[in-house]
């Protein structure tokens, strides 16, 4: 008789009950923020730091187990915005270009200088100070960054869809969604802790675009012009992305970068794509995102000082964006001919960010761009600025059209 087996608990069985723990706790916080009115952004990153503050045994709870899920959740995601973002409808917009300059430059100059904030608190390394410029213009960045999607899903739902100010901030995100990446790729270059040349990383970068321009939207319009099934089409869009984040990584940019490209590059009106982008869009939803949102909130909770330093950072910093966002529409609303109040409304449309800009943080704090103290700072400013924003914004939505539809943000981004 042999001997007798016994199948004890191993690393697959850690990782099933982790994405358990997960999925069942994110999912809570995600309600709990649709009844609040709230993105869903917001109740991720809760579940996140709830998690951290819970003594969950290491023997059945572990979060970087689940790691690759998260990475995977944030590619094919902002492979999902760049499918979504329509530069043909931009450049068709009679927008007066002055007005979204504005709103996007006045609170990128701000945020840049708030790099001498972080000299101030010597949150700079020594590497970090050799490429001083790079580092404002990433802080730049994440101060006029703005959530094209989440705002375009809020007003498609709100009065403002009607309105002049609503038009103007989808209008100006998505000028603001055309530099962001251009800018973030130039910084996601010319900022890496490794010995590879600027000379390499310059050619790798002009191969990379002229692929981008010539060769890699034929072989997508090739390939979707073939595929006449769903599956066929998963497939594609699984492998095309995971393969372009690749690609972009190995020019020194990141995979995030890849992956939206990628949806960029989609052809707009496929049916095919459409629906499987939906079907897609739900399990990265339900599955690979919260291990993102709990890992990002889990790293914020779990390292943040509470300390007069870290404190006196986050108010700055909230302060900072506040003073930009509100100021920059005020100016650019009398610039558009719209109130005072509009141009509040304005400024709180500008404020909402999402899933993005946590992504974004992250990507900083991983190649050394913001060190943990900084990230978890710019992690609490988003929050507290996407809260102010949506809060602003359903106030007024609701004074305005009362009869018109309640809000929903489950499908934030």
């Amino acid at each position: 008789m042999g001997a007798l087996y016994i199948n004890y608990f191993d690393n697959i069985d850690k990782v099933f009950i982790t994405l358990s723990v997960i999925i069942f706790c994110t999912g809570a916080m995600y309600r709990l923020s649709i009844l609040l009115g709230k993105p869903m952004i917001i109740g991720g990153l809760l579940s996140g730091v709830l998690l951290s503050h819970i003594p969950l045994s290491t023997k059945y709870f572990d979060i970087q187990s689940c790691s690759i899920f998260g990475s995977l959740g944030i590619v094919f995601f902002l492979m999902f915005i760049g499918s979504q973002f329509n530069f043909s409808r931009i450049i068709r917009s009679k927008f007066h270009r002055t007005v979204p300059f504005i709103l996007i430059f006045i609170p990128f100059v701000v945020g840049a200088l708030m790099i001498w904030v972080l000299l101030k608190f010597k949150m700079v390394d020594l590497y970090g100070q050799k490429h001083i410029i790079l580092i404002a213009g990433y802080l730049g960045l994440t101060v006029s960054v703005t959530s094209l999607s989440m705002i375009t899903m809020f007003i498609n739902y709100s009065y403002f869809k009607f309105s002049k100010v609503g038009k103007l901030a989808i209008f100006t995100a998505s000028i603001g969604e055309i530099a962001f990446w251009l800018i973030f790729g130039v910084i996601l270059i010319y900022f890496q802790q490794n010995e590879t040349l600027v000379l390499e990383r310059s050619i790798g970068l002009a191969v990379y675009v002229v692929f981008l321009l010539h060769v890699a939207p034929k072989l997508i319009k090739y390939f979707v012009s073939k595929i006449e099934t769903q599956i066929a089409m998963l497939w594609f869009l699984i492998i095309g992305c995971l393969i372009s984040a690749v690609i972009a990584d190995m020019v020194n940019l990141h995979q995030v970068f890849g992956g939206f490209i990628f949806g960029v590059l989609l052809p707009k009106h496929n049916v095919l794509i459409n629906k499987v982008r939906a079907q897609l869009d739900s399990f990265v939803s339900i599955i690979l995102l919260p291990v993102f949102f709990v890992k990002t909130g889990m790293d914020a909770s779990v390292n943040i000082k509470f300390d007069s330093v870290s404190i006196y950072l986050s108010i700055i910093f909230i302060v900072i964006v506040i003073i930009a966002k509100y100021g920059s529409a005020i100016i650019g609303g009398k610039l558009a001919h719209i109130s005072v109040k509009d141009s509040f409304v304005l400024g709180s449309f500008m404020s909402i960010r999402g899933v993005t800009e946590i992504a974004i943080l992250s990507v900083g704090r991983e190649i050394g761009l913001i060190n943990q103290n900084t990230f978890t700072a710019l992690v609490v400013m988003v929050m507290v600025t996407t809260w102010l924003g949506t809060n602003i914004t359903t106030y007024y939505n609701s004074k305005t059209a009362k009869n018109s539809k309640k809000i929903n943000f489950h499908a934030d981004t």
